[in-house]
């Protein structure tokens, strides 16, 4: 698995004992990977070809042979395409972008040379497109994030697409279709609110009604994606799972089932009476739907980073595994599903670092951490690595020859011993806050533990870290940094 680690001039890379922060512009020294690639989340399938959405790259997979899939070609993109879908129809590729760093728009590119996609027409005006889109009578149906909510876009034709309708919601993720004899609806995904009822008969005025009708999710679970199965609609619903609602009423769906996954449900994708559900670092679950009050699960396949959302072709199913690239898998017989390839072409998620000459140690946001030598910064070369397959890790400190890694989802600090960087061990974990970053001073140990404030933990002990205090922030405490008597938590929502 490559990694991404960025070297610069600039950086003061020999203070030991503090982190890293730039202060201007420096030259670029050296980099791990060489590749400039991105978190690769969502991606279409057409024929021979993937085209998956990779950070600020579109990228051309052959996939004629699906356990040997290798790249054409890959297109810079003005925006990031993380976590919008790709949607593949009538020989055109309808690509949506977020709006980092530029402003979020809708691309379209022609695939009359499916290995050389060739841009042909946007659409600017966006919010943040993050969501999943669906296309229907020349109408493309997206999840427009950060307030755009649902936009209704004419692209008959491809080469001239324009807005037609749009219902503004705080954080749409996906949408899926109903049309019946009477009206066509549009249910969607809406992440804190749960899903809307849209009434979208006359696409340039799409209704919902009052007051509006919300398909729950258990508070704080999230509500991420949506399909339909015949009158069934099947709800990713984060930590709560997948969820079931009859639509024997379109317009006021009933709930009937829920079905718990290991980790945290991302996406839903239906073929037949069989779900396909992406669960994060929990994998790919095939789940038996024919009868929709008693999905049953069928089988299991293993993320390789992130399981995020797949593509099926046939019996192939494409998985855009967020931090691990891109997984080929057999759904012939759901049953018994079956990895015919992984292309490895990501890179790790690392969100800090901490230097000590010669070392540089970073919290690798699903594998682990990795500890680098840097001595020569063209030339860094991993020499060791703490698995940790949980992933999420966030922040990390060192001190006297321990590491102090903040996990977000599951224990919140792990203390590990880099005294010998080839072969670190586990020490001691301290499981009762989430971690967003740590900083330690003698035998203490200050946590930024998110929605719980700032933790201090003993930890003279390494194999049996305790806390001792905690102080409540107004937000969620992501940062910390030590100038005792003072400590300084940098509080989402709560400021400094």
């Amino acid at each position: 698995m490559r990694k991404a680690l960025v070297v610069l001039a600039a950086l003061a890379l020999g203070i030991s004992g503090r982190g890293l922060l730039a202060q201007s512009c420096g030259t670029l020294l050296g980099r791990l990977p060489e590749e400039p690639y991105g978190s690769r989340r969502c991606s279409a399938v057409s024929g021979n070809y993937a085209y998956a959405a990779n950070g600020l790259f579109l990228t051309v997979i052959d996939v004629t042979i699906p356990s040997a899939p290798s790249v054409v070609r890959e297109i810079a993109l003005p925006s990031d395409a993380d976590e919008g879908e790709p949607v593949v129809a009538g020989g055109y590729l309808f690509l949506p972008l977020t709006s980092q760093p530029a402003p979020a728009q809708l691309l379209v590119f022609s695939l009359a040379d499916p290995a050389n996609p060739a841009q042909v027409a946007s659409l600017s005006g966006c919010t943040n497109f993050r969501g999943g889109m669906e296309l229907s009578g020349g109408l493309l149906y997206a999840a427009d994030g950060s307030g755009g909510g649902l936009r209704i876009i004419d692209v008959s034709p491809p080469t001239a697409p324009s807005l037609v309708g749009r219902l503004a919601m705080p954080e749409a993720r996906d949408v899926a279709l109903y049309p019946t004899a009477l009206a066509t609806y549009a249910y969607v995904a809406d992440h804190n609110a749960g899903v809307h009822v849209v009434d979208v008969t006359n696409p340039a005025d799409p209704q919902e009604w009052d007051p509006p009708v919300l398909l729950p999710v258990p508070a704080g679970s999230g509500c991420e994606g949506v399909a339909r199965v015949g009158d069934v609609l099947l709800v990713a619903g984060g930590y709560s799972g997948l969820r079931g609602f009859s639509l024997a009423d379109p317009a006021a769906p009933t709930f009937v089932t829920s079905f718990d996954t290991p980790k945290y449900t991302e996406w839903v994708t239906a073929q037949g009476t069989t779900a396909f559900v992406c669960d994060s670092s929990g994998g790919l679950i095939a789940l038996d739907v024919s009868v929709p009050s008693d999905p049953v699960s069928q089988a299991q396949i293993a993320s390789v980073g992130m399981t995020f959302q797949l593509a099926i072709s046939g019996s192939t199913a494409f998985l855009s595994e967020a931090f691990g690239g891109y997984q080929v898998v057999d759904v012939s017989n759901p049953a018994a599903m079956a990895q015919l390839a992984v292309w490895d072409s990501s890179e790790e998620a690392s969100f800090s670092l901490w230097i000590d000459e010669p070392y540089a140690y970073v919290p690798r946001y699903t594998e682990g951490l990795a500890i680098l030598d840097v001595s020569a910064p063209a030339a860094i070369s991993q020499v060791g690595l703490w698995p940790n397959p949980e992933g999420s890790l966030t922040g990390i400190a060192v001190s006297g020859g321990i590491a102090y890694v903040a996990q977000r989802w599951g224990p919140g600090l792990h203390l590990v011993d880099v005294s010998t960087p080839s072969s670190p061990a586990l020490l001691g974990t301290f499981a009762g806050r989430q971690g967003g970053h740590a900083a330690v001073s003698g035998t203490y140990a200050y946590l930024a533990a998110r929605e719980s404030g700032l933790a201090v933990l003993d930890v003279s002990d390494p194999a049996d870290p305790q806390e001792v205090g905690i102080c409540d922030t107004p937000g969620s405490a992501r940062w910390g940094a030590l100038a005792l008597p003072s400590a300084f938590v940098a509080d989402n929502g709560g400021g400094l």
